[in-house]
C-alpha cells in the first residue's frame, strides 16, 4: 500500500494554509479524513482526525518511541532517531514500502514540539533530506509541511490531528499518489488508537517543572 504519512504536515500557527476548502474523503469507524489540493503540486493534502481513549500523557509518550512508530504509522518499516535534543525537537529517518515496482522512499523529518495547553501539544514537522546523504536503494522523498496536533479532552479521552501535505518525488503518476491520501491517515489513526491500551504505555506521565510546562514524558 502507498504510504505518505510521512511521519508521520502543517498547522496554520506556523505557516499560512492554502485556501482550498476541505473536502470530507472519508468519515468511519471514530476517525475522518479531509483532502485538498495544492496550489502549485499536483500532490494533495490531507488531514485525519480521531479521538483515542487516553491520556495525552499516553499519545506523547508513543509518539517519542520511534519503535512504536515502525507499529501504527502506515507504511513505515524503519525509523531512525538521527538527533533528540531534549521532549521539544528530535530528527529521524524514516523509510517507508513502496508498491513494487516502485522504488521504497526515505525521509529525513525534523518534529519541533510546542506546548499549547496544560495537556496540549503541537509537533510540527520540516523536511530535513539535507542532513544525511541519499542511500542508493532508495528515493529520497521530501515533506513540504506537516503536523500533529494533541489535545487532551479528559483524563482518559485524547484528539489527534495529523496533517500531511509530501513529495514522493520520482516517477509516479500524481493520479496514483492522490488516490492512495486517505489510507495513510485512515490505518494510521486506527492502529494509533488501538495501540494506546498497550501495556508498555498505560503508566505515561509527564514530568513538569516548576512553572508546569512539560518537559519529558516517562512511561
Amino acid at each position: 500500500m502507498l504510504v505518505l504519512a510521512v511521519v508521520f504536515l502543517v498547522s496554520s500557527s506556523s505557516y499560512a494554509e492554502p485556501s482550498a476548502e476541505w473536502d470530507v474523503a472519508l468519515n468511519q469507524e471514530g476517525i475522518k479524513v479531509l483532502t485538498r489540493g495544492v496550489p502549485g503540486s499536483p500532490y494533495e493534502e490531507y488531514k485525519g482526525i480521531t479521538t483515542v481513549p487516553a491520556s495525552a500523557a499516553t499519545v506523547m509518550a508513543i509518539f517519542m518511541d520511534p519503535s512504536a512508530t515502525e507499529q501504527w504509522l502506515e507504511g513505515c518499516r524503519k525509523v531512525e532517531m538521527i538527533e533528540r535534543s531534549g521532549f521539544y525537537s528530535q530528527t529521524t529517518h524514516q523509510v517507508f514500502d513502496f508498491p513494487w515496482p516502485a522504488t521504497d522512499r526515505d525521509f529525513v523529518i525534523g518534529f519541533e514540539t510546542e506546548q499549547t495547553g496544560e495537556n496540549a501539544f503541537l509537533l510540527t514537522m520540516h523536511d530535513r533530506s539535507g542532513e544525511l546523504p541519499e542511500k542508493p536503494d532508495l528515493v529520497r522523498g521530501e515533506m513540504p509541511r506537516g503536523y500533529y496536533e494533541v489535545r487532551q479532552l479528559s483524563p482518559d479521552k485524547t484528539e489527534i490531528v495529523m496533517a500531511q501535505h509530501v513529495n514522493p518525488k520520482g516517477d509516479l503518476p500524481s493520479w496514483m499518489v492522490n488516490s492512495l491520501v486517505t489510507d495513510t491517515p485512515y490505518y494510521s489513526l486506527k492502529s494509533l488508537r488501538s495501540m494506546v491500551s498497550d501495556e508498555k504505555y498505560a503508566d505515561a506521565a509527564f514530568v513538569r517543572d516548576d512553572e508546569d510546562v512539560v518537559t519529558s514524558v516517562t512511561h
